[in-house]
């Protein structure tokens, strides 16, 4: 007898207690034999498995048990037989509706009076829940959210793997980097919505070229790789890289907008050109930029000259920076004439490099290389506000003319390239009308939105643009109408051969025909003799820019170009 706080006695039963508390517990609870005949079944193994315990009593266990998990479970058994109690073994079992479930199970053999063995006892945890989250974190780790592709990391794992593979069987490997041409335009001009449904849709293209046992992932942006296994030749990657090449032909369409879309491709071959899953990505990132280079759509093997090329590259680079910092370059300034007053109206700002040991080194020698290498940019603020820091200069001096900047694609592109340019013009406190941003043609094949939107913020500050080199390039009036352009440059080559050379002379004149027919001024570029001047005023050319007036020329001496008479047309 046993008495409560209030006075009131029961029974104490312990099996009848022990019955309670089992069918307490939220883990299913089964007793069997020796046999695998189930002789208890507790709530919990009702709630997991969907049985009542008169469904399954005097049953088989294997009823619970997936045919590919019954080796597992016969080894488990032998275990218990032999008195060894078994702790938390993961697997699978079956429930009633024929689902399977992930289960945590442990069990103890049960002994008699005796201490002979005659059964188990098995507590099951149902785990689905914790194994799906298990699941879905693996398959985050290893895989793109955007598109569902494996990821950086699962490539590098498998690639390590096939490399291994590979040494064994004495076959190549191929390595294929596909890296989108201009896809930083289509997100700046069309939004990053757009952007992501074309990785989406690059990808799928890219499954759908994919030969048998082939592995692509996304390495990041609009970069992807594909693992070519068990290669007998080149030809194999070759091919493959030829068929993604006429996967992008097709254009892409969203709501209504068709973009016509390429990619670089850089290919390199296990064990030829490199033995390391590291070397081997990095050698076809080598490849992917020589394609794009030489104008993108197309693939390009690795060569291993291409890490002299590199190396150069990066010397260079690592040059120029330091010319930079040691402030070598040096701006020169080049007079336009207005063929009205015969008098300078502006000046173009070129850089030069003032090399130490080489002398004066003109843009050609170096301009590309910073734009290959990405010092352009701070190049090209340094050019920006050291001319218009000498502008203010002969502002102050009375000298109210303007100031033309040439600004690099790659300048033009910078989404923040108004602030920038806002910037310069607040700190050395020139009035933007001042300023005229020279634009090549070329740029306008690239147009975007981003593009458009600087140079009308720009050009509501009273900054001006101007085409420079016009008619040498492939620009479409309909973007000479679309930007907010306000001059023409005629290109030197189309003014060296006035007025001897009659095409020279019909081109020169129909330029400034369609220029002042748009209501812009016109600019000829390397006049360099009294004829050439006359003809172009004669046809009324607005400006006069070139040798027949002054070279480009240190500031000091544009000053005293400024104060003298030399500046009327001769």
């Amino acid at each position: 007898m046993g008495t409560s706080a209030k006075g009131l006695s029961f029974n104490w039963d312990p099996e009848r207690h022990l019955a309670a508390i089992i069918d307490a517990s939220e883990d299913a609870i089964i007793s069997k034999d020796l046999e695998g005949i189930i002789r208890s079944w507790s709530r919990g193994a009702e709630r997991l498995y969907g049985y009542t315990a008169a469904e399954v009593l005097d049953r088989n266990i294997s009823i619970l048990i997936p045919p590919d998990r019954r080796q597992e479970t016969d080894e488990i058994l032998v275990k218990l037989a032999e008195g060894k109690p078994v702790e938390k073994i993961e697997t699978t079992r079956i429930k009633k509706d024929g689902s399977a479930i992930n289960v945590l199970i442990s069990a103890s053999p049960i002994k008699n009076q005796s201490n002979q063995i005659v059964g188990a006892a098995i507590v099951s945890q149902d785990i689905t829940g914790q194994k799906l989250s298990e699941e879905k974190l693996r398959h985050q780790y290893y895989h793109d959210l955007l598109t569902g592709l494996p990821n950086r990391i699962a490539f590098q794992e498998r690639l390590a793997y096939a490399i291994e593979g590979a040494k064994i069987t004495q076959k190549k490997l191929g390595i294929l980097l596909i890296d989108l041409d201009r896809f930083n335009i289509i997100n700046n001009s069309l939004g990053h919505p757009i952007g992501d449904r074309l990785v989406q849709e690059v990808a799928l293209r890219l499954m759908s070229a994919l030969f048998g046992r082939d592995f692509i992932a996304r390495l990041g942006g609009d970069e992807f790789c594909i693992l070519v296994e068990n290669m007998e030749f080149e030809e194999s990657a070759a091919k493959l890289g030829q068929k993604i090449l006429d996967s992008f032909r097709p254009s892409f369409c969203f709501d209504g907008q068709e973009l016509f879309v390429t990619a670089s491709i850089g290919i390199t071959v296990f064990p030829d050109d490199a033995s390391s899953a590291a070397a081997l990505i990095r050698n076809a990132d080598t490849a992917m930029y020589r394609a794009k280079e030489q104008g993108g759509n197309k693939f390009q093997f690795y060569r291993s000259s291409m890490n002299v090329t590199a190396y150069k590259q990066l010397t260079l680079e690592n040059t120029l920076r330091k010319a930079l910092e040691k402030q070598e370059f040096v701006v020169y300034y080049q007079p336009q004439i207005e063929t009205k007053s015969g008098k300078i109206v502006e000046v173009e700002s070129l850089v030069r490099w003032m090399h130490p040991t080489m002398g004066l080194k003109f843009p050609d020698e170096f301009i590309h290389a910073a734009e290959l290498t990405g010092v352009i940019e701070p190049l090209g603020e340094w050019a920006l506000f050291e001319s218009l820091r000498q502008l203010r200069l002969w502002h102050d001096d009375g000298f109210m003319i303007s100031m033309a900047l040439n600004f690099s694609n790659r300048q033009l592109k910078r989404p923040d390239m108004a602030k920038i340019v806002l910037a310069s013009l607040e700190e050395t406190n020139v009035d933007p009308k001042f300023l005229a941003i020279e634009v090549t043609e070329n740029t306008f094949i690239e147009h975007s939105q981003s593009l458009l939107d600087s140079m009308q913020e720009l050009r509501k500050m009273g900054v001006k643009f101007s085409i420079d080199d016009f008619n040498t390039g492939y620009s479409s009036l309909s973007y000479i109408k679309k930007y907010p352009v306000e001059m023409l440059k005629i290109d030197k080559s189309f003014v060296q051969g006035i007025p001897n050379n009659a095409k020279d002379s019909a081109i020169a004149q129909s330029i400034i025909a369609l220029g002042h027919s748009l209501e812009m001024l016109v600019v000829a570029e390397g006049v360099e003799t009294q004829q050439q001047a006359q003809f172009l005023t004669e046809r009324n050319c607005d400006r006069l820019q070139g040798f027949l007036f002054s070279p480009a020329v240190p500031p000091d001496q544009l000053t005293k170009f400024l104060k003298s008479d030399k500046q009327k047309i001769p």
